[in-house]
């Protein structure tokens, strides 16, 4: 028992902390494509889940006052450097979390509850953003015609709903389950960690990963090009729609068309003249960061080849695996490596 103790606070003390903003950056940065590769349902909850994870990891590694939130910062800036066409919203989901981790751990007391807590908010503000989101683009008359239409459908059998609350009910009920379960996973993760304990296929993913150490490839996700073909498809359906008879003779009366009109204005102006002011700003930020933290930034990004092989690796070795044991299986052995396999 005695050297089991001695070895896992050695991990601790060995671990370099930029080896886990490493990951939790690459994670920020590109794991939510290769996930999508992977046919990865729900990727962006695995996302939140793994970054809550990477910040108790990094809590455990390091009790400074502020690492969390300097830790979030370079991750921001990375993030950026790597994938300059992601969403704002995106960095602030990463800002939000990393004040979220750093409040949370002020005090390294109750590691098991505090890292289930910082999941489940995690998950609830991913819910509550994208709300926020659809409902800043169509307004409140897109939840107001959403239960018309719907009302119009049912009205033979059930009587006036407010059905739009009950799907943003049962929205933000299955991100509480899913934060729930991801908050109880990490836990069992941070438990595995502490012990020093391997996960299963550990030594194939490290013998794959030495065998296939192959250069690395720019993985820049053409998420710029992707953005334009989901809103393309969204509004043409919404055109489709409009077109419907029983649409048009008793929706389109005041509902649809101010909602489409609402949501094409809006999104053309974040398009086109606030989302390139906010990368802006955003770029300008991290090339004053990057001047003032230099060598750290230069070292998160020599880790990310070896970031990117220890994925592949890990989710080569996990192929023979059904589903959810294969995410817990790719994620322990990703982390595993990526915090104790040498550069």
């Amino acid at each position: 028992m005695t050297q089991k103790n001695t070895t896992s606070k050695n991990i601790f003390q060995q671990t370099t902390t930029i080896r886990i903003v490493a990951f939790w950056a690459f994670s920020e940065a590109f794991l939510g494509g290769i996930l999508h590769g992977f046919q990865i349902p729900l990727s962006g909850l695995v996302l939140a889940s793994i970054a809550s994870l990477c910040i108790t990891l990094i809590a455990l590694a390091n009790t400074s006052k502020g690492i969390i939130l300097k830790a979030t910062l370079v991750v921001i800036a990375v993030k950026f450097i790597l994938s300059p066409y992601t969403p704002p919203m995106a960095y602030l989901a990463v800002l939000v979390q990393g004040i979220a981790g750093e409040l949370f751990f002020m005090q390294r007391k109750f590691i098991k509850v505090t890292t289930f807590c910082l999941t489940l908010f995690s998950l609830i503000y991913s819910a509550l953003q994208q709300l926020i989101t659809l409902t800043i683009i169509f307004g409140k008359s897109f939840w107001k015609g959403l239960d018309v239409f719907l009302n119009k459908i049912t009205q033979s059998f059930i009587s006036q709903q407010h059905y739009s609350l009950y799907i943003v009910v049962i929205y933000l009920l299955c991100y509480v389950l899913a934060g729930i379960f991801g908050g109880i996973f990490n836990v069992y993760l941070i438990e595995q960690f502490k012990q020093n304990k391997l996960p299963e296929n550990f030594n194939n993913a490290l013998e794959l990963l030495n065998a296939n150490n192959s250069t690395y490839t720019n993985l820049k996700q053409k998420k710029k090009k992707n953005n334009f073909i989901i809103i393309g498809i969204i509004l043409l359906c919404l055109l489709l729609i409009s077109y419907i008879p029983f649409l048009q003779q008793n929706l389109l009366k005041g509902k649809i068309l101010p909602i489409v009109v609402r949501g094409i204005f809006i999104i053309l102006i974040w398009m086109y003249l606030l989302a390139p002011l906010f990368i802006k700003l955003i770029s300008k930020w991290v090339q004053h960061y990057k001047k003032n933290n230099r060598s750290v930034i230069e070292n998160i990004l020599l880790l990310m080849p070896d970031i990117k092989n220890i994925v592949m690796a890990s989710w080569q070795a996990s192929k023979e695996l059904r589903f959810f044991k294969r995410i817990k299986n790719f994620i322990f052995n990703s982390l595993m490596l990526a915090l104790y396999e040498k550069s």
